[in-house]
């Protein structure tokens, strides 16, 4: 769920998330980035719902994080107001 927040995120910067670091990096580095609380921007014109839903996703504690089902609903809601 996590990494669908990010692919998100990736979407609407039309950047790859942590893209700031320069030069060559390890999974190791982007690991401390994630653990100290470093999470991407989003762009100011991304309506609230979706900023809501794309940090829920990124809940340092997984088990705070939606669902996959949950996530679908709350896509649903937003664009088709179900």
């Amino acid at each position: 769920i996590y990494s669908y927040g990010l692919l998100l995120a990736e979407m609407l910067n039309k950047q790859l998330s942590f893209s700031h670091i320069e030069g060559s990096f390890t999974e190791g580095m982007i690991r401390e980035l994630v653990l100290s609380g470093d999470r991407p921007t989003l762009p100011v014109f991304v309506p609230d719902s979706i900023v809501e839903l794309i940090q829920s996703c990124w809940e340092e504690d997984p088990f705070k994080r939606p669902s996959a089902t949950l996530i679908k609903q709350k896509i649903n809601s937003i664009y088709f107001g179900s």
